[in-house]
């Protein structure tokens, strides 16, 4: 049985899995720009009425330039997103516990309660329990699904270092 705590790691697991389709969609849009790019070039190269034909149907360089420059700024966003998500779903799983989202950890939420004072109404906010968490800031998971996200994250977490050791040559 499923605990109220592993369905929010879930959705969060469904937040990483989308942040990935988005950064495969960028590569994409990427690897097409650079087909722009190699168009043109290859009509430098291999200079033929078909080559240069193709290459005046391209954006211009400067287009290109601005389109692949926006799409690296994505793509490293979604990257930081993505490691930050995967970093606080390592936390939470390896806790079996996970902060809940209705009152961000706090246990409680402030409620807005008028009172009424002779000739006006008064505006105060009054803290009540989470009923998500029942005031405990945070929702337990079970074993089996954590023990199962982790191996997933711990593979996905590699990924990243092994990509960052690559970048700075460290």
């Amino acid at each position: 049985m499923s605990s109220k705590g592993d369905e929010l790691l879930f959705s969060k697991l469904e937040r990483v899995q989308q942040t990935f389709a988005e950064y495969l969609s960028e590569a994409t849009n990427l690897a097409k720009q650079v087909n722009y790019v190699l168009d043109r070039l290859r009509a430098i190269v291999y200079s033929n009425t078909e080559n240069k034909i193709k290459a005046i149907s391209r954006p211009d360089p400067k287009t290109i330039s601005e389109s692949i420059a926006n799409i690296i700024e994505k793509m490293t966003s979604l990257l930081k997103i993505q490691q930050d998500l995967l970093q606080q779903i390592l936390n939470e799983c390896s806790q079996e516990k996970v902060q809940c989202d209705t009152c961000s950890g706090a246990g409680s939420i402030k409620e807005k309660i008028y009172v009424r004072d002779e000739d006006s109404i008064n505006e105060f906010y009054q803290d009540k329990r989470c009923d998500q968490c029942n005031g405990l800031g945070f929702l337990q998971t079970t074993k089996p699904f954590s023990e199962q996200a982790l191996i997933m994250l711990h593979h996905l977490i590699d990924l990243y270092t092994y990509d960052m050791q690559e970048r700075t040559g460290k």
